[in-house]
């Protein structure tokens, strides 16, 4: 056989039914077509957990940046002067106290 007869019968497909090639071999083929099917779906998985990886990350940044402002947003709120000012718009009867705090103090038993 020359070098070109072996291209000949590769390409033709020759060699694959030469003495019952594919036949006597059949479970090894069937074998081989179902590890390249296995290789093709964990490829394929493996992306979309890699998408959804990236996803969660994107949604973990913005649920930082929104509890970030929601602090920023409570800690303006919580000031003496806001309060004050959002008791008067609401024509609240409550009233900054007089005295100052007092600790209560635990008696034990």
């Amino acid at each position: 056989m020359t070098k070109r007869n072996i291209i000949a019968d590769l390409f033709g497909g020759q060699i694959l039914l030469a003495n019952g090639g594919l036949i006597k071999n059949r479970k090894l083929v069937i074998i081989i077509f179902l590890l390249i099917i296995l290789i093709i779906s964990i490829h394929y998985r493996s992306k979309d957990v890699l998408v959804q990886q990236e996803d969660n990350a994107n949604l973990i940044e913005e649920l930082k940046t929104e509890h970030i402002s929601n602090d920023a947003r409570i800690l303006s709120l919580s000031k003496h002067g806001e309060i004050k000012k959002l008791l008067e718009q609401k024509k609240s009867t409550l009233v900054s106290p007089t005295d100052p705090p007092v600790i209560i103090e635990n008696i034990d038993r």
